[in-house]
């Protein structure tokens, strides 16, 4: 991209965090007791005689199964900028043929825009160009329908920045 007009890299995932979590916990309860039912039971007695061993080895599966969610599932980010009177979205993303849970993750560079551009006025103010950045946000979704794309810091801080000034600038870049 020419110039540095970007505004904002929005994160995505594999799976939203609450599916993520779903199947780390089934993973953790599907391996934290296993054998013949009397090693189960055996297991199960210990743990609940150590407790800290228990967090311990529920903490290394937890590990195992690649960890936190916030940055070990994120597969892609959406560049958004201002290119003239439209907002873009560039795409990067993993290079991989299959992506599945992972922590060793080489990003690259996709395409110059994932959804079509959507065109802005001069007589937008700075809550309607905010608007149209998320249907933007929108129709990005509907090109990465079986993603994530996390936009909850875009929608916390968005309101109260001023778009106006932001896309005047772009245009002297």
């Amino acid at each position: 991209m020419i110039g540095n007009t970007y505004f904002y890299d929005l994160p995505v995932y594999r799976l939203p965090s609450s599916e993520y979590y779903d199947k780390m916990n089934q993973y953790v309860a599907d391996h934290m007791y296993i054998g013949s039912p009397s090693l189960k039971k055996m297991t199960e007695d210990f743990y609940q005689k150590e407790p800290g061993l228990k967090n311990a080895a529920d903490s290394r599966l937890c590990k195992k199964y690649g960890g936190p969610w916030d940055y070990n599932e994120i597969i892609g980010y959406v560049r958004l900028h201002f290119l003239g009177t439209q907002v873009r979205g560039e795409y990067w993303a993993v290079n991989a043929k299959r992506i599945t849970r992972s922590r060793k993750k080489l990003f690259e560079y996709k395409t110059h825009k994932l959804a079509p551009e959507i065109d802005l006025h001069w007589e937008l103010d700075s809550s309607a160009i905010f608007n149209r950045i998320l249907e933007y946000l929108d129709m990005c979704r509907k090109e990465l329908r079986d993603r994530y794309i996390d936009d909850e810091n875009l929608l916390r801080i968005g309101p109260y920045v001023n778009w106006k000034s932001l896309y005047e600038d772009s245009k002297k870049a």
